[in-house]
């Protein structure tokens, strides 16, 4: 027998606040599946990776979460260096552009992509423009950060910035490495594991830690040996340069 059950009204008000709280912490606080297919095959050099993200765009349910894998993927063709300079300059600058009428929604996920862009345009910027958009940049991060203090593109994306930014206004690596190990600590799925250690190993090699460095490098190739973006870092350590050599001091 089929007994039926009634429920009173705030018994109803509970659960449907605890629906909403579901599905809001699995965009607040976590990857999609697709997120997560993007950004290993990314770190991967898979070259299906930028087909997934455009069938992912296609089928996005929102114009915030299209937005999202847009802003993803101009700054994934900006790390492969996949274009010219100037090409590469004019893409990410229409990319922040059809940002704006987006920039009021409260996604961690969206508000850290487009700071990533800003971000990303540092490396064709002067001084005085480093210093608006890692302002911008910071404003984002911790607006997604209020929203997860654990957010891991956050704290990476605000440790990287930190590291850009002069030290006259509270840049450099002293003050951006505490957040840099949050970011390790809130690493959780093997890309961010992987990211983390790149970027690790650059700041050790900056500070001519060597023996860091060399464990952070190890540790990121454990994860993926030859990964796209470890094999651009790499590259760039054997010249005898590091990623940090946009800062500002």
């Amino acid at each position: 027998m089929i007994h039926s059950v009634t429920f009173t009204s705030w018994q109803i008000k509970t659960i449907f606040f605890i629906i909403i709280l579901i599905a809001y912490s699995e965009v607040a606080f976590g990857y999609s599946k697709e997120m997560n297919d993007i950004q290993t095959g990314y770190y991967l050099g898979e070259t299906n990776t930028y087909i997934l993200i455009d069938e992912t765009i296609a089928s996005g349910t929102s114009n915030v979460e299209k937005q999202t894998y847009k802003n993803i993927i101009a700054v994934m063709r900006m790390r492969a260096k996949l274009e010219p300079s100037r090409a590469t300059y004019n893409m990410i600058k229409k990319t922040l552009a059809e940002n704006e009428p987006l920039l009021s929604k409260s996604d961690p996920n969206y508000i850290t992509s487009v700071a990533d862009l800003m971000i990303s345009f540092i490396e064709f910027s002067t001084l005085p423009d480093v210093m608006v958009l890692s302002a911008n940049a910071d404003e984002l991060y911790q607006k997604a950060l209020k929203i997860n203090p654990n957010h891991f593109g956050a704290l990476i994306g605000l440790s990287i910035s930190t590291s850009f930014r002069p030290r006259f206004i509270g840049g450099g690596l002293d003050k951006s490495m505490p957040i840099f190990k949050k970011a390790e600590m809130n690493a959780k799925e093997n890309w961010e594991k992987h990211l983390i250690y790149i970027w690790l190993s650059q700041a050790y090699m900056e500070m001519n830690d060597n023996a860091n460095y060399k464990k952070y490098i190890k540790l990121a190739e454990a994860i993926y040996p030859d990964g796209s973006f470890l094999n651009i870092v790499k590259k760039k350590n054997s010249e005898g340069n590091t990623m940090f050599d946009r800062k500002y001091n």
